[in-house]
């Protein structure tokens, strides 16, 4: 395991551990965002979710995950 591993996996063990949520910055791939969720990270940003936006559309992708994240916990037929 590479040293940068070892600290990330320590920063997230510490959250958790504390009860805290934390959020995994500079998420560039696919992997990276893979290896995060192996460590118990569950939030996370950067340039594999979507590069930055001016605020209106920050706001309107915000809302767009909210409702698709919704229609998928809903147990409405």
């Amino acid at each position: 395991m590479t040293r940068c591993m070892n600290i990330t996996r320590s920063v997230a063990n510490f959250g958790q551990n504390l009860g805290m949520a934390s959020v995994a910055e500079g998420v560039e791939s696919e992997e990276i965002a893979d290896g995060l969720k192996a460590m118990g990270v569950r939030l996370a940003q950067g340039y594999h979710f979507s590069r930055p936006l001016p605020l209106e559309l920050a706001i309107d992708y915000a809302a767009r995950c909210e409702a698709a994240a919704s229609a998928r916990n809903s147990l409405s037929a």
